[in-house]
């Protein structure tokens, strides 16, 4: 399986056999009048329904969507801990996964990453599984807030709750975070 691009939403479907086809790698930025905007596992099943897929086909052979963005990957040289301050307005997320960490870790720069403080990228993702629920509410031909609100009820761990536990880990910066995910507050 290969993904060419920084945002982008993979979906998997099922063939008349019932075997596993292929996948197809939708656009994940739309251009309107805002500028661009990025799209979640959610959101690709809307755009699919926009784009003039037929809802029952959609639905009957829909297997999951994959939705993932890069970040920047700390280096691992010259990284520093600083104390968490905190996230302007509260991030739910924190709260759901648990205590904010007392220590974040921040990009400083050395010459084995050349002063960037960032050495290569990683993935963080959201896999979004089409269950019997999701396909009657894809019939249905909802809006991407309510495939999102279903898939997290159902238990899907959305492309911010991925990017926290990264930060946690300290292989990444909350802004990355934030500066990748700040469409799926």
């Amino acid at each position: 399986m290969r993904f060419t691009s920084a945002g982008s939403s993979a979906i998997r479907w099922r063939g008349a056999s019932g075997s596993r086809t292929g996948i197809a790698d939708s656009n994940a930025r739309v251009y309107g009048c805002c500028g661009e905007l990025k799209i979640d596992a959610a959101g690709a099943i809307s755009r699919l329904l926009e784009m003039g897929v037929q809802d029952y086909l959609l639905a009957s052979s829909l297997l999951g969507v994959l939705a993932q963005r890069l970040v920047r990957r700390l280096c691992p040289n010259c990284r520093r801990e600083i104390p968490f301050a905190g996230v302007d307005g509260q991030d739910p997320a924190w709260s759901q996964n648990g205590e904010a960490p007392r220590t974040v870790w921040e990009a400083v720069g050395c010459e084995a990453c050349s002063g960037t403080g960032y050495l290569g990228r990683l993935g963080i993702f959201e896999l979004l599984p089409a269950t019997s629920e999701m396909c009657k509410i894809i019939v249905q031909r909802a809006d991407a807030g309510s495939i999102r609100n279903l898939a997290v009820r159902l238990g899907m761990h959305l492309l911010r709750d991925d990017g926290w536990e990264k930060v946690r880990q300290g292989v990444t910066t909350l802004a990355e975070v934030l500066r990748v995910t700040r469409e799926e507050m």
